[in-house]
């Protein structure tokens, strides 16, 4: 994720941008300087993956975990509730961990 570089193009509309993550698309919009994220499916329905994310970048970055997150589903067929496993371990036990000495 780190160092990546998307393209973002205006939505139709013209109040949010549209990015192309993985092959798929999604569709940002600001509000209030947070953004939310939206993935939009093949058929051309979108729903909602985030609200109220601090940064364009943060939801662009959190648009690729997503992503990576659903191609090692179907990639491997292991279990979505294993990433969610990794997650919750590392919610609790950061390896970031900062203390002030």
């Amino acid at each position: 994720v780190y160092g990546t570089c998307y393209q973002l193009e205006r939505n139709d509309r013209g109040d949010g941008f549209i990015v192309n993550i993985i092959g798929a698309l999604y569709e940002i919009f600001e509000d209030r300087l947070t953004f939310n994220l939206y993935r939009i499916e093949p058929d051309g329905l979108a729903f909602n993956v985030a609200e109220n994310l601090e940064s364009l970048s943060a939801a662009i970055q959190l648009a690729e975990i997503y992503e990576r997150f659903l191609h090692f589903d179907l990639d491997t067929k292991h279990s979505l509730d294993l990433v969610d496993s990794l997650l919750q371990s590392l919610r609790e036990n950061p390896p970031y961990r900062w203390t002030s000495d």
